[in-house]
């Protein structure tokens, strides 16, 4: 009980960070900078997406809204966690959308490095939101990134939904 007390506090801390920072954030369209969330909540957030039995040894990064994802832990079990805080097919996102996953190995070779390069383009400031998808696409029909090449595991068991900021409210964004 105390655990999911703690949980919904930290939530609300990030809501709330969320919200200010989607408000600065509003008018600046493509410009939209990476806030990173309080990094004990973004740690805890990445490792609740993975079942508790894989948690201790999990490799775990975290959003450095100056570079991207960073290394914050190496784990020996070739699960790698995070928050993905981007989801490029869709040219309406902000600093609000949170999705905490936990990958396999398969998932660790192909899936993370497209959503990382996500992150580390954003935090360029290179490319509008169009631009970004464009360019993810194109890496893909490039052969830069692949599929995965056998069925992997992507632990997104966290007592969080997908869950975005809309009009001040936190809702499921699927």
């Amino acid at each position: 009980m105390r655990d999911a007390i703690r949980f919904v506090g930290l939530l609300t801390v990030a809501g709330m960070a969320s919200a200010v920072y989607a408000q600065e954030n509003a008018a600046n369209g493509s410009n939209i900078k990476l806030k990173p969330l309080p990094r004990p909540l973004e740690i805890h957030l990445a490792l609740s997406a993975a079942p508790p039995h894989l948690r201790a040894k999990a490799t775990v990064f975290v959003l450095d809204p100056a570079k991207g994802y960073v290394l914050e832990r190496q784990g020996p079990n070739g699960f790698t966690c995070y928050v993905q805080s981007t989801d490029y097919t869709r040219e309406e996102y902000g600093d609000s959308y949170f999705a905490p996953e936990c990958q396999d190995a398969e998932g660790t070779r192909s899936i993370v490095p497209v959503e990382f390069d996500i992150e580390r383009i954003r935090a360029e400031g290179k490319l509008g939101l169009a631009a970004l998808k464009q360019e993810i696409s194109r890496r893909f029909k490039d052969g830069v990134y692949h599929s995965p090449a056998r069925p992997g595991i992507a632990y997104m068991l966290s007592p969080s939904p997908d869950f975005t900021l809309v009009q001040d409210r936190w809702k499921p964004w699927r």
